[in-house]
């Protein structure tokens, strides 16, 4: 009798393992087919982008026909050239000090030193086409130089705007912040995710820099027409997220499909080795393999949240950043929470964008007629083509006399009260601008 219950067990046994086996070996063909299908969709998505080009906006002078990388890459090497003795002269540029002022006068002579860095710059953005060279296929170790070199170049644009309004130079400071936007807007064509992050923070210099002329300015109201006009024409070519989005998939998905390596796991060593337990079957295949299915419900997500405006866009960003930092895949985990942030970066830097050319149209109205508008509405359509709202509420960008605001992170209307922290999307208040003539 108990050999026949032996017997019963081991057979149980068998049957069991056998059964794992079958379902281990049907997953691991049928991850293999998933693998191929997004090898073969992304290599087909690199081919279209090699075919795109991106318009772009010339800053000054005429047109030229040609590829502004070419040109761009050069100016951008010239700043990354500048030597550190001279950066830490200038304001924001101290490791030491990030607060120091910096002496106007060495301010001035390094600035004047390194002016044909800032004329390369403004060359290269004469030209009307960019084709950035981007080895997708490269995936994951895609090389990309030029984004840090744009956050110094930027950077140093925001300090030259900052010196020449100073000196009363608004006209120029403006040019400058002009400037850094659209080298901003370069930097994010063609690229995944984190160029789009990269692209916030170079036209956070811009839109700083020129929110300072704003709120203490000597500008015509010519001058301030132009550089309305001129940020109407920036926006109308300014890269949208879902573009980078789109590009973000592609490199992302073809990177878990060429990291995969059952052999030694190397493919696991970023997500904490290979995987521990039966839900993968201990199978960097099959861990992959699932990861590249929930990108693409991801990227699809990510992709409708774009099309999405006000509340319903923030609190669909909101509820796709939880849900992807609960995901039970370690490289989903891990990878796609920072990647659903962009969709939230994107609208704090649209809000300060209509804030930056509500400001400038306000600034327009009071100073050919000596007053403020009692309403944004009188500001259309000289002024402004159209009264912005702000992303995160979907309710109209607000004024009063001498400043416009927008409703922060929280998209609550604090009535014009600023924030303490602008930086932290949670914080309570309004972003606020304010226009006033020197």
């Amino acid at each position: 009798m108990k050999r026949r219950t032996w017997l019963g067990v081991l057979i149980g046994v068998a049957v069991a393992v056998a059964i794992v086996a079958g379902v281990f070996i049907d997953l691991k063909r049928k991850a293999a087919a998933i693998l191929e299908k997004h090898e073969r969709a992304t290599l087909a998505k690199i081919e279209e982008f090699r075919s795109r080009s991106w318009p772009r906006v010339v800053m000054i002078g005429e047109a030229l026909k040609g590829n502004r990388w070419d040109d761009l890459t050069k100016a951008l090497d010239a700043f990354d050239g500048i030597p550190k003795v001279d950066l830490d002269e200038l304001p924001g540029f101290q490791d030491s000090d990030p607060d120091a002022k910096g002496d106007p006068e060495r301010i001035d002579a390094v600035l004047a030193k390194h002016q044909s860095c800032v004329d390369q710059l403004r060359a290269a953005c004469r030209r009307n086409d960019l084709r950035p060279p981007y080895a997708y296929e490269d995936a994951y170790s895609m090389d990309l130089p030029y984004v840090t070199k744009a956050i110094q170049a930027c950077r140093y644009l925001g300090v030259v705007a900052g010196r020449l309004h100073e000196l009363g130079r608004d006209r120029e400071a403006a040019d400058a912040a002009l400037l850094a936007l659209s080298v901003a807007q370069d930097m994010d064509c063609g690229g995944p995710a984190v160029n789009h992050l990269v692209g916030i923070v170079c036209e956070q210099h811009g839109t700083r820099a020129l929110r300072k002329v704003i709120e203490a300015h000597a500008l015509s109201a010519g001058d301030l027409l132009e550089i309305g006009a001129m940020l109407d024409r920036l926006w109308g070519s300014r890269p949208r997220v879902l573009e980078s989005l789109e590009i973000e998939d592609t490199i992302a998905r073809l990177g878990l499909v060429r990291l995969v390596d059952d052999r030694n796991g190397a493919a696991a060593i970023g997500w904490g080795g290979a995987p521990k337990s039966w839900r993968h079957f201990f199978s960097v295949t099959l861990m992959f393999a699932e990861a590249l299915n929930e990108y693409e419900v991801f990227f699809a997500e990510a992709m409708r949240i774009d099309a999405l405006r006000g509340p319903e866009r923030r609190e669909a960003a909101d509820a796709l950043h939880r849900r992807t930092s609960g995901s039970r895949n370690p490289i989903v985990a891990q990878m796609l929470p920072t990647v659903a942030k962009v969709l939230r970066r994107d609208m704090m830097a649209e809000m300060n964008w209509n804030l930056m050319r509500t400001s400038v149209a306000l600034a327009a109205y009071e100073k050919e007629r000596g007053a403020f508008p009692s309403k944004l509405e009188e500001l259309v359509p000289r002024y402004l083509s159209r009264v912005a709202n702000c992303p995160t509420s979907g309710k109209p960008v607000q004024m009063a006399p001498g400043k416009a605001w927008a409703f922060g992170g929280d998209g609550d209307d604090d009535g014009g009260r600023p924030m303490v922290d602008e930086d932290r999307e949670d914080e309570d208040g309004d972003v606020v601008w304010t226009v006033k003539r020197k």
